[in-house]
């Protein structure tokens, strides 16, 4: 990573470690690397540069074949602004790698927004964080099953936890309960 990128990168932001694990799995990392930065400049011509653009990129870079990477950097930003359009100011930079991953999905983009959208409005009574329940939202609307389903299973689980005497955040640790 260092040998590839420049000081002040953001693939060497807080975001490295990450993205190093990423790279650390595949086969040829050099590859990997030159794949996802060229991921990154599409991504860029419709972003602001990010640390998690660079997740992004790398995500994409790992599922998506080369020949598709420009159409899928344009999915993705169109994935996000339909996003921010239902919520603008919960839609931030960090979202580019939920947009990522949605757009990756063989959903269409009006069953994306439907199911986060109802995702959100399910869950939003349970907890108190709207950007965490935003971001969990977005984890469900990559799962199957209905918006209801996911979000009553969500809940439960998050329930269980309590009941068991286990402490859970509710903030930045949400999203994972969705996973």
């Amino acid at each position: 990573l260092k040998a590839q990128t420049g000081a002040f990168s953001n693939f060497r932001g807080l975001s490295k470690l990450a993205l190093i694990c990423m790279m650390s799995i595949d086969i040829n990392p050099e590859q990997r690397l030159k794949n996802a930065q060229q991921v990154y400049e599409h991504l860029r011509s419709s972003f602001s540069g990010s640390q998690y653009l660079c997740v992004a990129a790398m995500v994409i870079s790992e599922l998506i074949d080369p020949g598709y990477y420009k159409p899928m950097a344009e999915h993705t930003r169109r994935i996000y602004q339909l996003l921010k359009n239902k919520h603008p100011f919960l839609i931030g930079a960090e979202d580019s790698v939920f947009s990522a991953l949605l757009a990756i999905s063989k959903k269409t983009d009006q069953r994306i927004v439907y199911e986060t959208e109802q995702c959100y409005t399910l869950l939003k009574p349970h907890f108190f964080s709207n950007n965490a329940v935003q971001s969990l939202s977005h984890v469900l609307a990559l799962c199957e099953g209905s918006p209801k389903e996911k979000c009553e299973a969500t809940v439960t689980l998050f329930q269980r936890l309590k009941e068991e005497g286990l402490r859970y955040g509710t903030d930045f640790e949400l999203p994972t309960l969705g996973v």
